[in-house]
């Protein structure tokens, strides 16, 4: 059996864009799922983790490049086969991703 998941990801350079890719991966969350509650819903999955203290961060790639390579490695730990990333279809990060992360993943 292969096990994926389904990621943000956002590779970033220092705390401060980390910082701003987490709010916008916030503000991205509660659009999805302002759309996704219906009336005999009790809320959207894609939210539930966010009132624990980091659990947005735990649920998402975003960091830099070292980090990200950090929690790769635990979800293949884990079993994880392959991850499904999500970046807003930013290219400039996409090529961040593969130029700086994906080497180490080999």
């Amino acid at each position: 059996m292969r096990v994926g998941v389904a990621r943000n990801m956002w590779v970033t350079e220092n705390a401060r864009e980390t910082a701003a890719a987490v709010e916008r991966q916030a503000a991205d969350h509660a659009r999805i799922g302002a759309l996704s509650v219906g009336p005999q819903s009790r809320g959207a999955h894609i939210l539930a983790y966010v009132a624990d203290e980091g659990g947005r961060e735990a649920h998402s790639l975003i960091g830099t490049a070292g980090e990200i390579i950090d929690k790769l490695r635990s979800l293949r730990a884990c079993g994880v086969s392959y991850v499904l990333l999500n970046s807003r279809s930013d290219l400039d990060n996409f090529r961040r991703f593969a130029g700086q992360v994906m080497p180490a993943m080999s």
